[in-house]
């Protein structure tokens, strides 16, 4: 079974493949080349988190070694195993293809997870124990292939790196490096040169803060968390966390925690193990046995009189802990001597003299050319012999993200100099790319800009021969209707700016058609997110993030006076990075007041309309609320809380005279949560009250969320689309991305005042339409 897993690594036909930059001399994911993104594959392009996925390779690599060295593709697994150690701890000053210890510092006695780019606090670490893997795996690895050298000074960089994380990032009581109120934390988080942030890059919870610092679940875990320390974080925090105390088996990381948590508890992790929903590629039964070697003698762990040299020690006869064990009974100095005398020797040959045990590894090396920086062809060379072309050089994507960095500013200081300079452009060209969406309206186009190939866009076409033929719910048609509903969709769109609400760049008027340049979302709509999962249903972490993230647009929407009126799982799309934005603004009303209750407009989407819309006595912005309430139960249940697919007539029954029937799972906080949004009395209504849609935001279901760092996009969105490349529509219907089309659309500056209209067009011109954003939204 791991061999399987494993032959990927070996045949380089990981998905994305590795290759060879030649600007950093290094190896790294092909997705920075395919999409030109530099953070695909968590940064791994720009040297992110490099090592620390490498070591999940090597780590394993070795002991598939240990226990079956003579399988048959071995040889061509240690050639990529060489490969990768060599790209990160590469001790020669003499090799021209790979830097010297690429990552790791011998001052601070550990690495960084960032890579080649800067942040204004300085490069900084995360994942500690991805850290220490990486080095006990080059120590491993070493062992099994005989290679002393290799051995002797993977084994100095993990001692190293272990007690710099002792010293630095995992905090007991009587650490004095920080100050207290760091301190009592447990754990820095992300530990910046200059700050320490009590969080991390890609979810802002406590159980995820400190359980970065534990995997991959590891004998050599303990090397760096001592039992008093593990003894202190979970008594003080972790004990603490809601997935602890409720014990919620369906969040992952509750299985990592708990593993660490055997070290106290033993019998009360191996119990609550057997239940827990694993984190990803971590086993059930290398979670228990790992739990169940913490505890170790049988003994229980008493926090208030630990002896370490007692703790010091594994009794176990694997491989990969019976050399986990070794470490308690090495002095540094002795590690440091050996370490030392290791890279002292491999200083002073060439990478091919071939005559250390180190050196022995670099004819196992895939032969690459020297390297050659140019920012006017590719900088990369492959692995192997594959036929891959790249795009895009690193040289020229990091320029690319330099420049995005800072154009906006530039343009800003421009405007002020010379206001002139900063006037709408007279032309946008629009090629086409595909289809990604159709309906009784028109069609939804990916579309590039012709002047920069690099930015796409969704242009939403409503075809003027279309707009008499879109019914109501009530049946009738009203064409002036929906020409003002458009008109007024693009007065909404242009004048609202919100991290979750779709941006607008521009809208204009064709012979045919109007159109609305829209910012492109490739991760598609929830509702295609949702038919991805068992029975259509996402888990609670995951809508409680969505839901905040509805909430802050909706609030921000009614604090202007606009009314939504079309909320569903349809209408709501993700960002290449994960965070939502509500579209599709056809059916919004402007200048309404919280008490107004003075619709009368028979419109939005029949499972998701209130009872008040339903009744035709008159709604206001309530009306949304109960939108929400409908698509949070939906994200949770795979179904509207009235569905009636069948019977229209009996779904408007059940939305006026049923209450929602909660599954027995749901918390009392959520059933409340939902009941309050769900009620049928629009003053009872949650968010309607006089405090407005700051209950919602005060409500205990949202309890964990942080509302400043969620609305500036500081926190990592539970799902990350996976995207090939920047083209890749594959989370839209493929009925509409299958099809074929060509040709561009073009917006260009008119003068409407003199305009002469054909008698055809008067009733469907709009002298108002045309509307364009600032040109420094076009770089």
């Amino acid at each position: 079974k791991l061999e399987a897993i494993i032959e990927p690594v070996l045949n380089n036909t990981l998905s994305p493949p590795l290759v060879y930059e030649t600007l950093y001399n290094g190896i790294v994911s092909k997705a920075i080349f395919d999409t030109g993104i530099l953070y695909m594959d968590f940064g791994n392009g720009i040297y992110n988190d490099h090592h620390y996925h490498y070591g999940y390779f090597v780590t394993a690599s070795a002991i598939l070694k240990h226990l079956d060295p003579t399988w048959s593709r071995m040889p061509e697994l240690e050639t990529m195993i060489w490969t990768m150690l060599r790209d990160v701890a590469n001790p020669s000053a003499d090799d021209t293809y790979f830097p010297r210890f690429r990552h790791f510092s011998w001052y601070l006695g550990h690495s960084y997870s960032r890579g080649v780019t800067l942040l204004d606090n300085g490069k900084d670490e995360e994942s500690t124990s991805e850290d220490i893997n990486f080095y006990y795996g080059m120590t491993l690895w070493g062992k099994v292939t005989g290679k002393k050298a290799v051995e002797d000074l993977g084994s100095l960089m993990l001692r190293l790196n272990a007690r710099a994380v002792r010293t630095y990032f995992l905090l007991s009581s009587d650490n004095t490096i920080h100050p207290p109120e760091i301190v009592r934390n447990r754990v820095t988080g992300i530990f910046f040169d200059n700050k320490v942030y009590y969080n991390t890059w890609f979810l802002d919870k406590t159980y995820a803060i400190h359980g970065i610092q534990m995997i991959p679940v590891s004998p050599i875990n303990e090397l760096a968390r001592t039992p008093e320390f593990v003894a202190q974080e979970w008594n003080d925090v972790l004990s603490k966390d809601p997935i602890v105390v409720e014990v919620d088996t369906t969040v992952s990381w509750l299985s990592v925690l708990l593993v660490n948590a055997a070290t106290v508890n033993q019998t009360d992790a191996l119990h609550k193990l057997k239940n827990a929903t694993l984190d990803n590629g971590l086993s059930r039964s290398w979670a228990l046995y790992n739990a169940a070697t913490r505890c170790r003698d049988g003994l229980k762990l008493d926090p208030t009189s630990l002896d370490h040299e007692k703790w010091g020690h594994v009794k176990t006869w694997t491989f990969a802990q019976l050399l986990a064990s070794s470490f308690a009974k090495v002095k540094l100095e002795d590690a440091v001597k050996n370490g030392g005398n290791s890279l002292k020797g491999d200083t002073q040959k060439t990478p091919s003299s071939g005559n250390n045990d180190w050196d022995c590894s670099y004819s196992c090396l895939p032969t690459v050319p020297p390297p050659t920086i140019s920012a006017s062809s590719s900088s990369s060379t492959l692995l192997s012999d594959l036929d891959m072309h790249h795009r895009h050089s690193l040289e020229e994507l990091l320029e690319h993200a330099l420049y995005e960095e800072t154009v906006e500013e530039e343009l800003e200081d421009e405007a002020e100099e010379d206001p002139a300079r900063c006037r709408d452009p007279t032309r946008y060209v629009f090629d086409i790319v595909r289809i990604i969406g159709s309906g009784s309206y028109g069609t939804v186009l990916l579309c590039r800009l012709r002047a920069c190939p690099n930015r796409l866009f969704a242009v939403k076409v409503v075809y003027k021969s279309k707009l008499g033929g879109i019914n109501g719910l009530d049946g009738d048609r009203d064409t002036s209707r929906e020409a003002n509903r458009l008109l007024t969709e693009k007065k909404v769109l242009c004048s609202v700016t919100h991290p979750f609400i779709t941006k607008m760049f521009c809208s204009f008027e064709t012979p045919d058609a109007l159109n609305f340049v829209l910012e492109y979302c490739p991760g598609g709509d929830m509702y295609f997110l949702l038919e991805k999962f068992a029975k259509n249903r996402l888990p609670e972490d995951h809508v409680l993030f969505y839901a905040a993230s509805i909430a802050l647009a909706l609030r921000y929407l009614h604090e202007r006076g606009i009314m939504y009126r079309d909320l569903k799982p349809e209408n709501i799309l993700l960002d290449e990075a994960g965070f939502l934005r509500l579209a599709d603004f056809g059916f919004a009303r402007e200048q309404m007041h919280r008490s107004e209750q003075n619709c009368k407009s028979f419109c939005g989407s029949a499972d998701y309309i209130a009872p008040e819309v339903v009744r035709g006595d008159g709604y206001g912005l309530a009306a949304d609320l109960w939108s929400f309430g409908c698509v949070v139960f939906e994200l949770l249940t795979g179904f509207p809380p009235f569905y009636s697919p069948r019977d229209r007539a009996l779904l408007y029954r059940k939305i006026e005279e049923s209450e929602p029937c909660f599954p027995s799972h749901f918390s009392p906080v959520l059933c409340d949560f939902l009941s309050g949004l769900l009620h049928k009395d629009v003053n009872q209504r949650l968010g309607n009250g006089p405090n407005g849609m700051q209950d919602i935001l005060d409500h205990p279901f949202f309890a964990k969320i942080s509302w400043q760092r969620l609305e500036a996009k500081q926190v990592v969105p539970p799902l990350v689309p996976n995207l090939t490349n920047k083209l890749d529509t594959s989370n839209f219907e493929e009925q509409f991305t299958s099809q074929q089309v060509e040709g561009h659309l073009v917006y260009e500056e008119r003068d409407l005042k003199g305009g002469v209209v054909s008698e055809e067009e008067e009733h469907f011109y709009f002298p108002d339409f045309d509307w364009c954003a600032e040109p420094s939204h076009f770089q």
